[in-house]
């Protein structure tokens, strides 16, 4: 399975539970594969997709951890069981599978580490607010 396949069954999976979902949101010079925003609750839900190499995926999802206010690796469901439960839990970090569709396997823990502009940043451009896409740039 590609990368793109894991990133669209997970996209599928978000907008589902009536998330706005988008891909390949820039922070900094790192891209987030797939960012979810609960229109309700505003809440910033970022996802590292790995078919199968988790370790990559986590030391960045451990970078997203400032600027999302949970954080979720996602890799191929025959992979799942490489994961170290323990190490993601010890993060804050939770899992999703992907197979046909995607699943949550472990909840993230809300971030306790977020920069606040950074993660307003990364609603805007769920928000469609023009200054995130101003931002990119380093404008204000």
């Amino acid at each position: 399975m590609k990368e793109s396949t894991l990133v669209r069954r997970v996209d599928r999976m978000f907008q589902g539970q009536g998330l706005r979902v988008r891909r390949e949101v820039p922070v900094g010079p790192k891209r987030i594969d797939l960012v979810a925003l609960n229109p309700k609750s505003r809440e910033v839900t970022a996802v590292e997709a790995k078919v199968e190499d988790w370790r990559a995926g986590l030391r960045q999802a451990m970078i997203y951890r400032i600027c999302a206010d949970l954080v979720y690796v996602a890799v191929e469901g025959r992979f799942i069981n490489r994961l170290d439960f323990d190490l993601l839990q010890q993060y804050g970090i939770g899992s999703i599978a992907v197979n046909g569709s995607a699943q949550v396997i472990r909840r993230a823990k809300p971030s306790t580490i977020i920069h606040r502009s950074l993660l307003e940043r990364v609603r805007g451009y769920l928000e469609g607010e023009p200054r995130a896409e101003e931002s990119r740039f380093g404008r204000s």
